[in-house]
């Protein structure tokens, strides 16, 4: 989970290893990224589904590129 985290946070792996107490400040920052995209996957899902009334099966795909949208855009 810290590899994915460290990855999300877009921290120069051998730069790390030179740096190595600064480790948990960016899994840190990828855990909030993660969040971030978790939360705007959410949001989008349940605003296309319950408030404009667009099918489940069409509001999920489309919430979940939302949510890797905002995690790209948040790693860049």
């Amino acid at each position: 989970m810290s590899r994915l985290l460290l990855w999300l946070s877009g921290v120069d792996l051998e730069v790390l290893k030179r740096c190595p107490s600064e480790r948990n400040k960016f899994i840190g920052v990828g855990g909030a990224v993660l969040t971030t995209a978790v939360l705007a996957a959410t949001a989008c899902t349940l605003t296309l589904s319950n408030f404009i009334g667009i099918p489940w099966t069409i509001a999920l795909p489309v919430g979940l590129l939302w949510g890797l949208a905002i995690m790209n855009l948040d790693r860049w």
